[in-house]
């Protein structure tokens, strides 16, 4: 009887356990605590996805959970995701504005954003909660710096180094910043300080190894940057940095060893045993890049990320076949992989069927309207199709949807230098670097905007790093160079010049602006001559022969510049500036019907190239054929509603013709804003303004043509004409007759006469 009540007795309490465990496990707040703990261990162990799952069901249980906010935001920065991790890290504050972590993570991405003042203001708020933490003061010394103010950036790093002297990459940004303010003594030892607290701490190394590399100790800088792989030889990057090391001191050899070592070492990691072939593809040794990238793929049939890669390589050397059928391989796994029905998509567009590309990456847009990949090569699509006004909007929709997107921010920092938007330039520029701080063009697009707003010290510290991290590409000394030229140190600008055509017979940019520089300098010939000895070295390059055919007609030697031109379109079909130049050299030579079916026939290769159609119109312009050219300009606005020289152009002729001014107005302040120093857009203006009687901002935009064009006699002509309209003869007479003096032509001619007889002249 006591055993058979014992057992009862342990039988409830058994029960009573098992009712308490499984209350437990469906209590959600112990369930979401029990998702934290394993979402933090996934990302202490760089399981990401892994840890994500966790942090999802964490805050699936409850949307107001701010600890798996802020895990989740840990994924998206590891993974780069910038714009969804910037997302959470907001959640995070917002249920928790107490989080200084958080705080701190948000400063800075709002930071490399180059949100300043609200970065600046989460540094605050962390400093305001712990006045002791050093990282709110490095965020403060890193906007500091940003803003081109030394003092206060290195009184905030002092004070981080100061509340965490054991942390040595605090030590590293600070030795950042004394190297700007040309403190470079100091800038060592704080730099030597980081390594003795933490000799393995590989920025340090790198960074030491830099500060001697530009003082041209080169010796201490191969030391320091083998020490930091003998301290991390599991980290790639400090092989690739000892790489590029050797590239700028032009021993390729060991370089190439460097790179080899780390493919054998690092065997099992994807990015190092990809990164041989990325290494030939930067030195312009494609032959090997593609045999190492089909031994790669053969040792490594299943990684997918790899296959992509080598897809994009094969795209770009135009083996548009091999990209195709490793495309279908995907496909063949996965139907569904976008990412594998977006290369269908580019191996369309490689092989010049741009509107079926275009139309196979509108069905996958239709599926995931969210896939910034996909916008990307679909304003790729567009650009090549001639519709750069919604190739813009793509690039733009890519970089919205994920910020860290390389290729994209590419594409819009082209369109922004092109466009001259600054704040565009600097967005893209820093993204860029963030991304890839070994790639040369996120440098230079920052030195451009630093030259812009008259930081030449900060563009020569840019335009030097791109050379040092890319010591063989030919854009940062392309870009150094021209520098050289606008401080007029010639020689310097020259070399710099001739060192890119070595690094790269095939460098355009660099020939463009040398034979530029020569013609500045009244030496044509030298020009021609530097131009015939680069297509001797790189005799298929098209562009080669539409730089020849350029200079032959600023000499005036159209049948040359013809030929030239000719040769260029025919190598190169694809090449729509040859034939544009090759319709204007013939319109030069007096033949004006060759030009037009020129542009005729580049608008049957691409039907959207707004600049044939804004070429066709200016010729129906000047054979008085305004009803035709007013057509044409039509045409390419339905195009690109936003092409400066069309709306310019339609603008005038719609004022001349007795069109609607208001339509008128709209698209010269179209013209204005994209291209306001130009003084023909500030005449068609200021015509306009006089038409509808505003005659104080005719005036002075007719003033400010005037002084940038005085001997336009249409421009004279419409500044009389303001000024008789304010009954301020003396100026009028002035203007006018100063136009007809210039040889003003009808209709305008009669025009003038006419106001200049009111005045009491005779004209």
């Amino acid at each position: 009887m006591r055993d058979r009540n014992r057992s009862i007795a342990s039988i409830l309490a058994f029960s009573l356990l098992f009712m308490l465990l499984v209350g437990c496990s469906r209590d959600p707040n112990v369930r979401k605590q029990k998702y934290l703990e394993r979402g933090n261990a996934y990302l202490k162990e760089k399981k990401y996805r892994e840890a994500g799952i966790q942090f999802a069901n964490a805050i699936k249980l409850d949307a107001s959970f701010a600890p798996a906010h802020y895990g989740m935001a840990q994924v998206y920065l590891a993974s780069g995701a910038w714009s969804a991790a910037y997302s959470e890290l907001r959640r995070t504050v917002e249920i928790d504005p107490g989080d200084t972590k958080a705080q701190l993570d948000l400063g800075n991405l709002l930071a490399a954003a180059r949100k300043r003042p609200e970065a600046r203001e989460r540094a605050e708020l962390v400093i305001k909660k712990d006045p002791l933490n050093a990282g709110a003061y490095a965020l403060l010394g890193r906007i500091s710096a940003a803003e081109d103010k030394p003092d206060e950036a290195l009184a905030n790093l002092q004070k981080a180094v100061e509340l965490a002297p054991r942390t040595p990459a605090l030590y590293v940004q600070l030795a950042g910043v004394q190297w700007t303010a040309k403190k470079a003594a100091e800038s060592e030892a704080t730099l030597k300080k980081a390594i003795g607290i933490d000799p393995k701490f590989l920025p340090a190394h790198v960074a030491l190894g830099n500060l001697y590399q530009r003082q041209e100790r080169f010796s201490e800088a191969e030391q320091q940057f083998r020490s930091g792989i003998e301290g991390a030889p599991e980290a790639l990057q400090a092989r690739v940095r000892l790489a590029q090391f050797y590239l700028a001191r032009k021993d390729k050899g060991q370089a190439e060893q460097v790179m080899i070592e780390a493919k054998k070492a690092l065997k099992d990691e994807p990015a190092a045993y990809r990164s041989l072939g990325e290494f030939y593809m930067g030195i312009g040794e494609k032959d090997k890049a593609m045999a190492e990238f089909a031994s790669v793929m053969r040792d490594h049939p299943k990684d997918t990320a790899f296959k992509k890669s080598y897809i994009e390589l094969l795209l770009a050397d135009g083996r548009t076949a091999d990209a195709s059928k490793l495309t279908d391989e995907i496909l063949a796994d996965n139907p569904q992989d976008v990412e594998g029905l977006i290369y269908r998509a580019n191996t369309l567009l490689v092989a010049g069927k741009a509107e079926e590309a275009i139309r196979n990456l509108e069905d996958v847009l239709k599926r995931e309207p969210q896939n910034a990949f996909a916008h990307h090569v679909m304003g790729v699509a567009l650009q090549v199709s001639g519709d750069s006004s919604r190739a813009e909007k793509e690039f733009r929709e890519a970089v919205r949807l994920r910020p860290e997107h390389v290729p994209a921010q590419r594409a819009l920092a082209t369109i922004a230098i092109r466009k001259g938007d600054m704040e565009t330039l600097a967005s893209a520029a820093e993204a860029i670097i963030g991304r890839e701080p070994s790639a040369p063009d996120g440098y230079v697009d920052r030195a451009i905007v630093e030259l812009a707003n008259k930081q030449s010290d900060k563009a020569e510290h840019d335009l030097q790093t791109a050379i040092q991290v890319a010591p063989t590409n030919p854009l940062g000394y392309v870009k150094l160079g021209e520098f050289r030229f606008a401080q007029k140190k010639y020689s310097e600008g020259e070399k710099l010049l001739e060192q890119a055509l070595e690094r790269n017979p095939n460098a355009i940019e660099a020939l463009q602006a040398l034979a530029a520089f020569y013609l500045s300098q009244k030496q044509p010939d030298k020009a021609l001559a530097r131009v015939r000895q680069a297509i001797e070295k790189a005799p298929n390059n098209s562009y080669y022969y539409l730089t020849l055919g350029r200079l032959q007609a600023s000499t005036r030697d159209y049948a040359g510049a013809q030929e030239s031109l000719k040769k260029a379109a025919a190598m190169d079909p694809k090449n729509p500036d040859a034939m544009m130049a090759l319709g204007q050299v013939q319109v030069a030579a007096g033949s004006p019907d060759q030009a037009a079916a020129t542009w005729k026939s580049l608008l049957q290769k691409n039907p959207k190239d707004v600049r044939a159609y804004f070429m066709l119109g200016t010729l129906q312009e000047s054979r008085k054929d305004l009803a035709g050219a007013e057509e044409l300009y039509q045409k390419a606005l339905a195009i690109d509603p936003n092409y400066a020289p069309v709306a310019n152009n339609l603008a005038y002729l719609l004022v001349k013709r007795g069109g609607n001014l208001d339509v008128a107005l709209s698209l010269a302040q179209v013209a204005r804003r994209a291209m306001p120093d130009s003084p023909n857009v500030a005449d068609t203006l200021g015509l306009i303004y006089l038409k509808k009687g505003v005659y104080s901002s005719a005036i002075d935009l007719l003033e400010e043509a005037v002084k940038k064009t005085p001997n336009s006699p249409e421009i004279q002509c419409h500044l009389g004409l303001a000024y008789q309209k304010t009954n301020n003869a003396p100026r009028a007479k002035e203007h006018l007759q100063k136009a007809l003096q210039l040889g003003l032509k009808s209709p305008s001619l009669e025009e003038a006469r006419k106001a200049l007889s009111e005045l009491g002249v005779k004209g």
